[in-house]
Formats: C-alpha cells, sequence, structure tokens
C-alpha cells in the first residue's frame, strides 16, 4: 500500500515524470545506480521502481539519531567510504545473489552544485564481483527541490504553475553483466558515467518547466 501513496505524493507534489518503466525487470538480482542531487533520491528511485529495494547508504549517515532509525528499516546497508568497505559490498552482494534489487548512488554523495560528480571507483569492483544487470537511472530536478543546503522543500505542484522544482527520472536499459566485465575497471567506471550523463540530460528535458 506504501508504493501507491508514495507515487501519488511524488507526482502531486513534484510533477514527476519518469519515462523508461519498461526497463525494469520485474523480477530478479539487479544493481541500480542513480546520480545523486537530494536527500529525496532514494525515494523517487522507489516510487520509479516499483520493486523491494536495498540501499547502501553510506556509513557517516548513521551519526544521525533519526536516520539510524530509519535507514535499517528502509533496508539501507551501511557502507563505509573513510576506510576498508568489505563488510557493506559483501552484504550487498548477499542481497544480490538472493534476487533482490540493491540501489547505489556511486558518486558517493549528494551534489554541492547540482553537477554529476565523478563516480568512485568502488563502483566498477562491485559490478565486477556481482555480475548482474546494471540499470541506470537518471535524475533531474531534485536538486531544485531540496538541494543539500537547504533543509525545507520546494514544490511543484501538479495542477499549478510549473517552477523550477519540477522533477524527472529517466530509465535506461540494463546492462548486461558480460559486456561490462569486458571492460577494465577505469573503462567501466567511464562507461557508466556516459550513461548516468546521458539520462540525466534526458531527464533534464522532460521536467515541467515553467513559461
Amino acid at each position: 500500500m506504501l508504493h501507491p501513496v508514495a507515487a501519488l505524493a511524488a507526482l502531486s507534489l513534484s510533477s514527476l515524470r519518469v519515462h523508461g518503466r519498461r526497463h525494469v525487470p520485474r523480477q530478479g538480482p539487479l544493481l541500480v545506480i542513480a546520480n545523486h542531487q537530494s536527500f529525496i533520491d532514494p525515494f523517487l528511485v522507489g516510487v520509479m521502481m516499483g520493486r523491494r529495494l536495498t540501499y547502501l547508504a553510506r556509513k557517516t549517515l548513521y551519526r544521525s539519531k533519526l536516520l539510524a532509525w530509519i535507514l535499517p528499516r528502509l533496508g539501507a546497508i551501511p557502507l563505509d567510504q573513510e576506510g576498508p568497505a568489505t563488510a557493506g559490498i559483501k552484504a550487498a552482494l548477499e542481497a544480490l545473489r538472493a534476487g533482490e534489487v540493491v540501489v547505489l548512488f556511486p558518486e558517493g554523495e549528494r551534489t554541492w552544485d547540482g553537477k554529476m560528480q565523478p563516480l568512485m571507483p568502488g563502483v566498477a569492483l562491485l559490478v565486477r564481483k556481482a555480475r548482474v544487470p546494471v540499470l541506470p537511472i537518471g535524475l533531474a530536478g531534485a536538486y531544485e527541490a531540496l538541494p543539500r543546503h537547504r533543509g525545507v522543500p520546494w514544490f511543484c505542484p501538479l495542477g499549478f504553475g510549473a517552477t523550477t522544482a519540477a522533477i524527472a527520472g529517466e530509465i535506461g536499459p540494463p546492462i548486461a553483466p558480460e559486456f561490462l566485465l569486458t571492460m577494465r575497471p577505469t573503462e567501466i567506471t567511464d562507461y557508466l558515467t556516459d550513461r548516468l550523463v546521458d539520462l540525466v540530460a534526458a531527464a533534464e528535458r522532460r521536467r515541467r518547466r515553467p513559461d
């Protein structure tokens, strides 16, 4: 029941537009990667996917008592970016081997200026070890709706005048693991970066904009 309510809220408050839902496999393990614009990105990806998700969340987020309570209830796996990430990667691999969907924001943190940041090299390691399809998602407008330097969101309610806070998501076709495994780690990172950049640009074109 939560997903329809969340989808309705996203559509009503942000005029959310999603393209490419046909690319989401209905079953089987899947590694989802998306650019990271805002605190609301995990919520948006969940609405767009329509499947139960497990998130990789950086360990520092657990310093907040509120997030330390919320994240485990969302199925989040802590990932240590300040030291060896072995435990987080192992837990992610176990979830994937169990047929689950794992979501990773490979930039490692929310953007400071709305532009996509370089992907962390660990994403290539996870891709090579997981050997599952990778589903790229581009998000646009989430930074305008709730950037990391602002505590109150800005809305673009459906049925009212458009604002720059309208949000769109572009889901790309899954990338076969056999294709990615032909590449060196740096090539994987570069290829995934290019795919995300293209999808973010496509999502940006789909956003509901003010005249």
